[in-house]
């Protein structure tokens, strides 16, 4: 058995507007730091979980700008479950 890893992203917060902040921090541009730090420092990574709040305004936009940034770094998505809020 060999040993597999994990990458997590948690708590987002995006929104459909790739400038939109949240408390002065461009959010969608946080997130794509974070990926580009896991791109340069790890030699590979076989899953990427995304756990906690991935939209702040719940918009279908917010998904996918967050869609297009994974995207980017892992060319295999997978999504075993997603809630989008309602409403």
């Amino acid at each position: 058995m060999s040993a597999i890893t994990l990458a997590q992203v948690t708590d987002t917060y995006l929104f459909a507007q790739t400038k939109s902040k949240l408390h002065k921090i461009n959010t969608l541009d946080s997130l794509n730091e974070v990926l580009d730090y896991i791109k340069r420092n790890e030699n590979q990574i076989d899953c990427i979980v995304a756990t906690g709040d991935i939209a702040q305004d719940a918009s279908l936009d917010a998904y996918k700008n967050f869609m297009l940034s994974i995207g980017k770094l892992f060319f295999s998505i997978r999504v075993i479950s997603m809630r989008l809020p309602v409403g």
